[in-house]
């Protein structure tokens, strides 16, 4: 009702003359309000009342950030969703039934998308791109693989160590012939200015960030500990995952910063108070060892 509209969104507040995106701190609020419920309902966590609260808690959040419209946050906190209650002990009974009906479903509506056919709870336009993401040749304008395809040829065009070391800063392109190279895409600035080393050290790098939440959340001092490390530790992984599949084109069009890199201070604050969230919980295993 009050946010500032861009690009036919409207995800951001103004306060104080700052720009915020109140669906990146969501995601962090998601996290620790699920693993609350998941500790309090821990030996319950099978019964039907319990699933159906959290879900119902972690949806209607979900609907209101997809209605910004965002789908990418919202398939983040879906993600995140099911990892935690997955390791917060859900039943193989529950989840084998779920994996058969749900994974027929998504590949069914890819398959609806591709054939032209509606899909109600997706936008035109957000139905476009996975259109043309399976179906390029159907992108005569060049308009919504625009992005993509400038991508992949300024990351190629980095090639084994980048322009930056060889040609300097003057020869990168990306910034020009990349949309929102700053955030969503930063990983084709990446490519194109340190090459293909320069994006595994990248992608090294975060993966240790991820690994290390695991290993945090494996020796956590208690469960509701363990689940907010696991849920930071999916949120990146997934976010990074992403990000990197649409520079790359390997995925359909979608915006999700990559953590710690991507333009944003929205993004930058809620990963920050991710990574302060897990070292508090590794500090607290520490402090009961001492």
């Amino acid at each position: 009702l009050v946010g500032v509209s861009l690009n036919n969104s409207r995800r951001w507040l103004k306060i104080a003359g700052i720009t915020f995106q109140p669906s990146e701190l969501s995601k962090i609020i998601i996290i620790i309000v699920l693993a609350k419920l998941l500790t309090m309902f821990r030996d319950k966590i099978n019964k039907f009342y319990v699933l159906a609260l959290v879900t119902v808690l972690t949806a209607v959040p979900t609907y209101l950030i997809l209605t910004q419209t965002n789908l990418s946050t919202s398939i983040v906190i879906m993600f995140v969703f099911a990892i935690m209650i997955f390791a917060a002990g859900l039943s193989y009974k529950i989840i084998l039934p779920i994996l058969i009906i749900g994974i027929p479903l998504i590949f069914g509506t890819l398959w609806c998308i591709g054939q032209g056919y509606d899909v109600f709870f997706l936008t035109t336009y957000q139905q476009n791109r996975i259109a043309i993401f399976l179906n390029p040749e159907l992108d005569t304008s060049n308009q919504l693989m625009y992005q993509q395809d400038n991508s992949t040829q300024v990351i190629g065009a980095g090639r084994l160590i980048g322009k930056l070391l060889t040609e300097g800063k003057d020869a990168i392109q990306s910034d020009t012939y990349v949309p929102i190279s700053e955030s969503d895409f930063i990983f084709s600035v990446v490519g194109e200015a340190f090459g293909f080393i320069g994006g595994c050290i990248i992608i090294f790098l975060l993966s240790i960030i991820i690994f290390k939440c695991i290993s945090i959340a494996r020796h956590a001092p208690d469960f509701m500990g363990m689940l907010i490390a696991v849920g930071v530790a999916s949120m990146f992984m997934f976010q990074v995952f992403v990000n990197i599949g649409v520079a790359t084109a390997l995925l359909p069009n979608t915006g999700i910063p990559l953590p710690f890199v991507s333009y944003g201070l929205s993004s930058m604050i809620s990963s920050m108070i991710a990574i302060g969230l897990v070292i508090n919980i590794s500090l607290q295993r520490k402090n009961k060892r001492g």
